[in-house]
């Protein structure tokens, strides 16, 4: 029973990270976009 509850801890666990994971990546995109607008905004 310990061993199911265990696996149940670890595939929340990896879930969870992949969901931090995903919006990370979400808002790195989001931050290159506003730095590339940002820049184009300086040059002219």
């Amino acid at each position: 029973m310990t061993v199911f509850i265990k696996q149940k801890q670890m595939e929340n666990l990896f879930f969870n990270n992949s969901i931090d994971l995903f919006f990370t990546l979400k808002m790195g995109n989001y931050f290159q976009n506003y730095k590339r607008l940002y820049l184009n905004f300086f040059i002219f």
